[in-house]
């Protein structure tokens, strides 16, 4: 009973919330995201006919979305200046936005001109479940090598929301006259950890040049509870 009394208290303990926006390196978004032994061997006993297959039916599904956009200089794309705003060394922004912001931010997406959609890409995963969505093509005089877009995330439902691990890169081929065949120039790299409100985002963007590029590139991940039938519902707490 003493030890049974023990659990009850940690599993309802309100843990500390983490901060609501950290950059990171791409090491550590590794050493964040790899499993424990313990994990590892829960994952493999899941996969195994039994009763405990409650535990995977009881976890919350998480559809997460995410866009690809190539932005002119000199379109006014951009996130609510009331919106604090995330900057890293590599001048690399990020916004944490709430749903209404997400919406406003699609629909500039759609009828601004001058802004292109590169990717759409979705994947439903499970609270504390690995995902990998990409959409990559192969490069032409390359050998095989893939250019395109990859966002590796971690979702974990907290208090309502979400703690999003996110690793994304998205690269294109080189069509500068002087580049070498199969080439790659890297639009958007980064590693982060978000705290993303039930059907908000994290924004990021590539650092502003206007003397030297025409041309921002923009990620929008989005994170939704949703049911088994893909609607949106409101995340365990």
């Amino acid at each position: 009973m003493f030890i049974a009394a023990i659990l009850c208290v940690v599993i309802s303990a309100h843990h500390k919330l983490p901060e609501k926006f950290v950059w990171m390196t791409s090491e550590a978004l590794t050493r964040a995201s790899k499993p424990g032994k313990l994990t590892l061997l829960k994952y493999k006993v899941l996969r195994w006919p039994g009763p405990w297959r409650w535990f995977k039916s009881g976890k919350t599904i998480v559809q997460i979305d995410a866009r690809f956009l190539a932005v002119s200089n000199s379109v006014p794309f951009a996130v609510d200046d009331l919106i604090p705003c995330y900057t890293n060394a590599q001048g690399v922004r990020a916004w944490v936005v709430l749903p209404d912001e997400l919406v406003r931010l699609k629909q500039q997406s759609k009828t601004q001109p001058g802004v292109d959609l590169r990717d759409a890409m979705r994947i439903t995963t499970i609270d504390g479940g690995q995902a990998q969505i990409a959409s990559m093509t192969t490069i032409p005089g390359s050998g095989g090598a893939f250019c395109g877009s990859v966002v590796d995330v971690l979702p974990r439902v907290i208090h309502g929301s979400f703690t999003l691990l996110i690793g994304a890169t998205s690269t294109e081929t080189n069509s500068s006259p002087n580049s070498a065949t199969g080439s790659l120039v890297t639009n958007i790299c980064f590693a982060s950890q978000a705290i993303v409100p039930n059907g908000g985002a994290l924004v990021v963007a590539s650092p502003t040049d206007v003397q030297t590029s025409r041309t921002n590139y923009w990620l929008i991940i989005s994170s939704t509870a949703v049911d088994g039938m893909g609607k949106p519902i409101a995340p365990k707490k």
